[in-house]
């Protein structure tokens, strides 16, 4: 049995957990260590994607899973690129 967080999507703070003051938004520069592009439009940054440029909507899996658990591998199936 593997744990994993579910955040809620406009502040990306645990659904069940207690407050905090780390939350990690769609544009927050650490998305850049997975691969994200931030890019300031000056009223405004924006999230951009290698494959999908700017028309992507972020979510955020934090799990004790290995990356070759069949249960990781069926959601990653379900939001490959085609």
């Amino acid at each position: 049995m593997f744990h994993s967080l579910l955040r809620k999507k406009l502040s990306n703070l645990p659904y069940l957990g207690p407050f905090t003051n780390s939350s990690l938004f769609d544009t927050d520069e650490r998305y850049s260590h997975l691969g994200f592009v931030i890019e300031d439009l000056g009223c405004c940054k924006v999230i951009k994607h290698r494959l999908f440029g700017t028309r992507a909507l972020v979510g955020s899996i934090f799990t004790t899973a290995p990356l070759n658990c069949d249960v990781i591998d069926s959601v990653m199936a379900i939001f490959k690129p085609t």
